[in-house]
Order: structure tokens, then C-alpha cells, then sequence
């Protein structure tokens, strides 16, 4: 069978079939996902043969920004190129995938694939999520710390680089603390994505039932959660949804990420209002730490349904998820 190696920055790696799907690849390479931190002029074994200075140093100027590399083990050299692409052969066999949800392209020829997968725009149409009881983020004083939402369809990108997260969804809320909305993961670049421990860091905002009604939500968590909840000011149609934004923003004092409430005309989709909800400062504080490649922001939709004794899943319809890099 023809197999294709997915090699990550730090030279650690796994084989898949030649013809993996765009979902298996993506799902593999997440698994591999670290920033670069190829040495200069450091030579390694690999596939039986060893990298020269000078595939070294193009390895390494092709992976600025970039996540993860696919290559296969007997042409590395001779396909990395400064422009950071495969080089094209005769026999090569070109696929391009643009998937909605993480909008990639992956190039495949008879010997060769290079995946990029930091700093790539995210922009979905319509799609569902759906939390079992019992799941929740949150983290209080003195014990509690709960990391058990499902987490998904994730865009990864320098913490330095985000520029903005816009989410519309909607839910049939009916359980106390039912909540969907994003959820924004600050960590290491050398960390892993969390699964079931709890990251150091988050910031959700969305929707949350709250004394009987849906409410607009924000939750800050460097050290323990600060929550900050209000009633929503202007009608919402189910069927269109709620749009919520984290964007970045700067002025005199710094730079911070703003929260806010977008408000559509019905009749365009066109932005008619920004109510602002909250400003969430911390979040970027480590931003230009080991030249701005120190920190990876993680951004996904958000669904969770606290209540332990439901009896019934909470499922959130989400029409739209859109992340920006820069």
C-alpha cells in the first residue's frame, strides 16, 4: 500500500494511506501539532537519510507559521522549496480539497504532500453540536475544575495572529446552565491541545440559561472563572440565531479582545449594531513572547449541557463559524 508520512517540526511521525481522506489527514495531523522549532543547520536521521544543511534551512523557512509538514520520507529534499510548496512533477497527480469547516488546501503528488495548518482561516456554512448531561466548562474555588465539553472543529493559530472569531447559533434551551457559543484556549506552543484536562487558560462567551431564559454570557478563566451574564436586548429568531464576536482590539493603553453582540438586518444579513459585552485583557498578554511563535490561540464552537440529571442531550444548531488570522 502507498503511504504518505505525516512529520511534524520536531521530527516525530506517523504513516497514512496514500489515499487518506482530507478528514483523516486533518484529524492525523492535529494530532502532530507543534510550531517549528527546527534548529539552525541541525542535521537529523530520518527515513533511513540525512537531512543536508541546505534541506534544513529550507525546511525551516517553509515552516514559518506552519504547523505541520506531509512529505514523503524519499523525496523531502527535492520537494521543499523557499516558496514553502511542493515542487511539481510530470507524474504529479494534484488534488485540491477546500473543506468548509477549516478551509485547507492539500496538494498530493505520486511522493509528496505538504500540509499547512496554523494561521488558516476558518469559515463555515451550517452545522450541528450536540453535549451529553453532565458537561460543562468551569472552574471554581476551592476544588472545582471541569473540562468535559465536546470540543470540535478547532482553528488553531499564533496567539499573536488572531484577528477575530464571529459564531451564529442557536438552541433549545431548557436546563439550568445549558450554554453554546466559542470557547478561546490560549496555550504554549509547545503544549497539546486539551482533551480532558482542564488548559490553563479559556475564554467562552455565548449563550447561557440562566433563571429560566437564555442570557448573553461571557467567561474569563486565567486563574479561576469570572462570569458575566445579561439578558438579551433585542429579540432573537430561533431560526436565525444569535451572532456573537471576539475580536481583537487595540488603543493607547494595549491591546485586548473585545466580546460583542452583532445584531443583523433580517432582510440582508448586512451588520446594523455591535453591543459590547466584555473586554478580556489578559488573554493576550503573552502574545510576543519568543518572537510571537511563544503562544497558539485554539478557537471552536461551543456546546455544553451542565445539568447532570437530564435525560436528553443538548443539541446546538450553529449557523455560522468564522475565525481570521493575520
Amino acid at each position: 500500500m502507498s503511504t504518505h508520512r505525516i512529520e511534524d517540526a520536531r521530527g516525530r511521525f506517523m504513516t497514512i494511506p496514500a489515499n487518506s481522506t482530507p478528514e483523516t489527514v486533518m484529524g492525523k495531523a492535529r494530532e502532530l501539532l507543534v510550531t517549528s522549532d527546527v534548529r539552525n543547520n541541525t542535521k537529523r536521521t530520518f527515513g533511513g537519510g540525512e537531512y543536508s544543511d541546505e534541506a534544513m534551512a529550507k525546511a525551516k523557512k517553509a515552516r514559518e507559521n506552519t504547523g505541520v509538514s506531509l512529505s514523503c520520507d524519499a523525496c523531502w529534499d527535492d520537494t521543499i522549496r523557499e516558496s514553502g510548496t511542493p515542487a511539481k512533477s510530470a507524474d504529479s497527480a494534484e488534488s485540491d480539497y477546500s473543506l468548509r469547516h477549516h478551509q485547507y488546501r492539500i496538494r498530493t503528488h505520486s511522493n509528496n504532500v505538504l500540509y499547512t495548518l496554523l494561521n488558516m482561516d476558518t469559515s463555515t456554512s451550517s452545522f450541528t453540536l450536540q453535549a451529553n448531561p453532565g458537561t460543562d466548562i468551569w472552574r471554581k474555588p476551592p476544588t472545582t475544575n471541569v473540562w468535559s465539553a465536546p470540543i470540535s472543529r478547532t482553528s488553531t493559530g499564533f496567539l499573536k495572529k488572531f484577528k477575530s472569531a464571529r459564531v451564529t447559533f442557536w438552541a433549545p434551551w431548557t436546563e439550568r446552565y445549558d450554554q453554546a457559543g466559542l470557547v478561546l484556549v490560549p496555550r504554549r506552543a509547545s503544549s497539546s491541545p486539551p482533551t480532558t484536562e482542564a488548559p490553563e487558560k479559556w475564554l467562552k462567551t455565548g449563550i447561557e440559561y440562566y433563571h429560566d431564559q437564555p442570557q448573553l454570557s461571557t467567561v474569563g478563566c486565567d486563574r479561576w472563572a469570572d462570569w458575566g451574564i445579561g439578558p438579551l436586548t433585542r429579540p432573537v429568531d430561533p431560526a436565525r440565531g444569535v451572532t456573537l464576536e471576539a475580536v481583537r482590539e487595540g488603543d493607547e493603553n494595549g491591546v485586548s479582545i473585545w466580546v460583542y453582540q452583532i445584531i443583523l438586518d433580517a432582510s440582508t444579513g448586512e451588520e446594523t449594531e455591535r453591543i459590547p459585552l466584555r473586554e478580556v485583557c489578559w488573554i493576550l498578554a503573552d502574545e510576543e513572547e519568543d518572537g510571537g511563535e511563544g503562544w497558539v490561540l485554539d478557537v471552536s464552537p461551543l456546546v455544553a449541557r451542565p445539568e447532570k440529571n437530564a435525560t436528553e442531550p443538548l443539541t446546538a444548531e450553529f449557523k455560522e463559524f468564522t475565525v481570521v488570522w493575520g
